[in-house]
């Protein structure tokens, strides 16, 4: 059954995926948004620079002067300066009412329930230390970050 036939409060419902990088969240995630059309996935904005296997919506990418006029104008639901770049959630256009799907950090999750008390967070880890070290490596992450 899609999420939107479920019982759901009037506004978009917030589903969170959150853990730490590297534990599957994405493949997750666009897993969800092809099998249900009443899921839309957030594009969260980045100050990072791209990486060569990130694919054209992965992000949208910024530079800092941008996230930080953004943030200022309060156009996040959550962000967080992570090994120096910025990450956030834009604020949802509030025309779709198509349930909000989003792939961020426990700390962006902790944010989004500070602000939505109603929103449903779903933990994602990988299975062990090792393969979230591996998974991390294998993506381009560095030895020195995924340590």
């Amino acid at each position: 059954m899609p999420v939107a036939e479920c019982g759901r409060p009037a506004s978009p419902l917030i589903v969170v995926l959150s853990g730490p990088g590297g534990a599957g969240k994405g493949t997750i995630a666009r897993m969800l948004v092809e099998a249900d059309g009443s899921l839309r996935l957030s594009r969260s904005w980045t100050s990072r620079e791209r990486r060569a296997d990130d694919p054209d919506d992965a992000y949208v990418f910024v530079d800092r002067a941008a996230f930080e006029v953004r943030r200022a104008d309060d156009g996040f639901i959550e962000w967080n300066l992570f090994l120096g770049c910025y990450y956030g959630t834009p604020v949802p256009d509030p025309a779709d009412d198509r349930v909000l799907l989003l792939e961020i950090d426990v700390a962006g999750g902790r944010q989004v329930l500070d602000r939505h008390a109603d929103a449903l967070c779903v933990f994602v880890d990988a299975p062990s230390d090792a393969e979230l070290y591996r998974r991390l490596v294998g993506r381009g992450d560095g030895a020195d970050r995924a340590a």
